[in-house]
């Protein structure tokens, strides 16, 4: 609501001087562009001193970018200006800080809209951050979250995390691994492995009972006994595991007595009808790995 006159606001514009010629057309441009006026009815010309009326009927018409006179000029006439109104039911510019949050449209600001490097983290709360929707993707591949720190460490960075499964299978065994449960979780250099499946008799095989497939390289080899479960070993009191150094594979072990300290390889024969259980966790690239069977 306005007191007196309402303002006209539009995309009010000065052409760039033009200079007449033996022709009736003349391209309209403002610094050194075309511009294309709305209509006809947007453009105020004077030619000779003179406003002329738009249209074919008048003294012109406009094609985009072009200003056609209804008759070829001669050097001696004089364009004295084209001015051009614009949309008149457009806002116009907005002058500096008066866009306020109720005038932005949700979801209307996106990435093409913000010229890059331009939100800085003096643009961004100081509180905590709450995403509505969706999940935090970054642009490029191996980068993360530093936690606990106010810096780029990288011993605090998480730059990895992935779930899944893995297909297992026997190596040094003749049998069957049936009713297969088999997932992972990594995070960053650790992967934490869970199996259950169930086994079939095997008398044939005497080589070390191995399992295959195991999602991630480990980058070294240690065993436990404390998360390995055998219901039906074949001459063994304590089942064990342990993930092969620089490979995807699990090498079966059994200790025939349990007050013994050594380990031996559970022999593929050693696997009779039973169900096979174990969960460790080991670690890829730089560090020994440590298994709990």
């Amino acid at each position: 609501m306005y007191i007196g006159k309402t303002p006209t606001v539009g995309n009010f514009q000065k052409c760039d001087a033009l200079t007449a010629s033996a022709t009736a057309d003349y391209t309209l441009q403002v610094g050194s562009s075309n511009v294309s006026p709305e209509s006809v009815n947007h453009m105020i010309v004077s030619l000779n001193g003179v406003i002329q009326q738009p249209g074919a009927t008048g003294g012109f018409t406009v094609s985009g970018s072009t200003l056609s006179f209804t008759s070829a000029l001669t050097s001696n006439d004089t364009i004295d200006f084209v001015i051009l109104l614009g949309n008149v039911l457009d806002i116009g510019t907005p002058s500096d800080d008066t866009v306020s949050t109720a005038k932005i449209q949700d979801d209307a600001v996106t990435t093409a809209k913000i010229v890059d490097d331009a939100v800085t983290s003096a643009k961004l709360g100081t509180g905590d951050m709450t995403f509505p929707n969706g999940d935090l993707i970054f642009g490029t591949a191996g980068k993360g979250v530093c936690l606990g720190v106010t810096s780029n460490t990288d011993a605090n960075t998480l730059d990895d995390y992935e779930e899944g499964t893995w297909t297992p299978a026997g190596s040094n065994y003749t049998g069957t691994l049936g009713s297969v449960s088999a997932n992972y979780t990594k995070i960053g250099r650790a992967v934490y492995i869970h199996l259950f499946c169930s086994t079939t008799d095997d008398t044939s095989s005497g080589s070390a009972f191995q399992i295959t497939g195991l999602p991630f390289t480990a980058a070294g080899s240690y065993f436990t006994t404390s998360t390995c479960h055998y219901n039906n070993p074949n001459g063994a009191a304590i089942s064990g595991a342990s993930v092969q150094t620089g490979s995807t594979t699990v090498r079966m072990l059994k200790k025939t007595d349990a007050a013994s300290p050594t380990w031996a390889n559970w022999a593929g024969s050693d696997t009779n009808s039973g169900e096979l259980h174990f969960t460790f966790v080991y670690q890829v690239w730089l560090m020994d790995l440590i298994t709990d069977n």
